[in-house]
C-alpha cells in the first residue's frame, strides 16, 4: 500500500513518531541503491531499522519517491515570502503567477512555485519575441532569394528546372538557446502533478514553433547557453536559472551519478539558495564595503617540506563571504539551519573557529548567519586557551530573520536605507560601528 509522509527540513520522522512508517522496510536492490545515495548526497537520510523506516530531512526540501513511499519535505518559509525571496536570490522576474493565491498558502508544493515562474517567464519572452540569430541555408528557389550559389550552377551541368540554387541566411528561431527553454519546459510538464500547470507549460513549449523536437535537456547544456548570453540574450538568463534549478533538484548526486540509480521527485538545495540570498544582498546594500565571494584564505595550512613526500597542498578555507571596509574585515559563512531551535554541529562550529583564528585583534571572530522566522539575539561561542582560561577567539552565530528580511525587499526603493542597515547588521553587528 502506498504512503505519503510530511516532514519539515532538519526533523526526523521515526517508527514510534510515524504510523506510516512502522514496519516499513527498504526491499528491493533499487530502493536500498536510491536511499544509500540519498544518504551519501546529504540530501535525505534513510535507515532501515527492525521496527520500520527512520527519515531525517536536511537542508534539501522537496518530495522523493522510493518504491511506494513518498516523502514531502517542506521549508519552514513558504507561499509568497519564499517566492519573493528565490525571485530575488536569483534575479527571477517580478511576474503575476498564474495561481498565486494557491501558492500564498501552500507549503508541500515547492518544484510547482517554480514551474508556476518558468511558465511566467516563458510567457514574457514569447511576448517580447524569442530571440533569432541568422542561420545558413542552401535550397532551389523557384524566386531567387539571398545568393545564388554559382558553383553548384555550374557543377549540376545545365540547367534543365525553373528554379535556381541559392544561398540564404534567414533570421530563425530555430536556435539553440531556444532549444533549451523548449526542452526545459517539457521536462517541467513531466514534473508536475497539476494538469492544468502541465498544460500551460507544453502549450508554452509549442508556441515556441520551433519544427524540431527538443533535444534531451542536460545541466551541461544549460550551463552552456547561460554562459553564452550577451546583452542581446540578457532577459533570458531568469528561464534558464530556474531550469537549471529543476535539473539540479532532480539528480541524486551531482557529483558522483551512482550507475543506474534516477530520482524520482524533486528536492531543492535551500543552504544554497540561502547562500545566493545573502550574498546578492549584502553586495547590494554595503555602500563603500568591498564583498568577496568564497573568500580564499591562503597559507592557514601548509605540509612541512621536510614531511611531506607526496608533495601535498595546504588546503585553503573558503568563508562564503568577506567584509572588509578600511582596514576592518570580517568573514562570514551562511549555513541553512535554525540555529534558534536546532543545536549548533560541531563540523560547523569547528569550520568557523577556523575562520575566527585567522583574523587578527584582541579577539579575533567568525559569523555564521543562519535563518530564523523571528528576532533573535546573537550567541557567541568563545575559542578558549585551555591554560590561561581566557578567550582566543569567538564564532558569533547571527539569526537572518526571513520573513523580515522578505518584507524589506518587496518595499522596494522606500526601504532601501533599511536594508543596508540590516545588511550592517548581519556584517557588523548591531553594536558594532563599522
Amino acid at each position: 500500500m502506498s504512503e505519503h509522509v510530511t516532514l519539515q527540513e532538519w526533523t526526523r520522522l521515526t517508527p514510534q513518531t510515524c504510523e506510516a512508517l512502522q514496519g516499513r522496510h527498504l526491499f528491493s536492490s533499487l530502493e536500498h541503491a536510491q536511499a544509500d545515495a540519498l544518504c551519501k548526497a546529504q540530501r535525505l537520510l534513510l535507515e532501515d531499522l527492525h521496527d520500520g523506516l527512520r527519515i531525517e530531512a536536511r537542508s534539501w526540501v522537496g518530495r522523493v519517491t522510493l518504491g511506494d513511499l513518498t516523502m514531502t519535505v517542506s521549508p519552514k518559509i513558504t507561499g509568497l515570502p519564499l517566492l519573493g525571496l528565490l525571485r530575488y536570490a536569483y534575479g527571477l522576474n517580478d511576474l503575476a503567477l498564474h495561481n498565486e493565491t494557491t501558492y500564498g498558502v501552500a507549503a508541500t508544493r515547492f518544484q510547482d512555485l517554480l514551474l508556476e515562474q518558468l511558465r511566467a517567464e516563458v510567457k514574457a519572452l514569447l511576448a517580447r519575441g524569442l530571440q533569432r540569430d541568422y542561420r545558413k541555408t542552401t535550397a532551389d528557389q523557384h524566386s531567387p532569394r539571398g545568393q545564388i550559389d554559382f558553383a553548384r550552377l555550374t557543377s549540376d551541368g545545365p540547367l534543365t528546372r525553373a528554379s535556381l540554387p541559392c544561398i540564404d541566411y534567414p533570421r530563425d528561431v530555430g536556435i539553440a538557446l531556444n532549444h533549451v527553454v523548449a526542452a526545459g519546459l517539457q521536462l517541467g510538464a513531466t514534473r508536475t502533478d497539476d494538469r492544468e500547470l502541465r498544460v500551460h507549460l507544453r502549450d508554452l513549449a509549442r508556441r515556441m514553433d520551433l519544427n524540431e523536437a527538443p533535444p534531451a535537456l542536460k545541466l551541461a547544456m544549460v550551463m552552456d547557453a547561460l554562459n553564452a548570453l550577451d546583452r542581446r540574450t540578457a532577459h533570458y538568463r531568469p528561464a534558464l536559472a530556474i531550469i537549471a534549478l529543476l535539473l539540479q533538484g532532480a539528480a541524486v548526486s551531482l557529483d558522483e551519478p551512482p550507475v543506474g540509480v534516477s530520482l524520482s521527485g524533486f528536492l531543492f538545495d535551500m543552504n544554497a539558495f540561502f547562500q545566493a540570498l545573502l550574498g546578492r544582498f549584502l553586495h547590494e546594500h554595503l555602500p563603500g564595503c568591498e564583498v568577496a565571494d568564497e573568500h580564499r584564505l591562503r597559507g592557514v595550512f601548509s605540509y612541512d617540506p621536510a614531511h611531506n613526500p607526496k608533495a601535498s597542498k595546504g588546503p585553503v578555507p573558503r568563508p562564503d563571504f568577506m567584509v572588509r571596509l578600511g582596514q576592518k574585515r570580517v568573514l562570514l559563512d551562511a549555513k541553512y539551519r535554525d540555529l534558534s531551535t536546532h543545536p549548533l554541529p560541531r563540523d560547523m562550529l569547528y569550520q568557523l573557529a577556523i575562520y575566527a583564528l585567522t583574523q587578527t585583534g584582541s579577539l579575533p571572530s567568525a559569523i555564521l548567519l543562519y535563518p530564523t522566522l523571528s528576532t533573535v539575539a546573537d550567541q557567541i561561542v568563545h575559542f578558549n586557551d585551555t591554560v590561561a582560561g581566557t578567550p582566543k577567539a569567538r564564532v558569533i552565530l547571527r539569526a537572518v530573520n526571513l520573513l523580515e528580511l522578505a518584507v524589506l525587499l518587496e518595499k522596494g526603493h522606500a526601504a532601501k536605507g533599511h536594508r543596508e542597515e540590516l545588511a550592517r547588521k548581519y556584517a557588523f553587528g548591531v553594536n558594532t560601528s563599522p
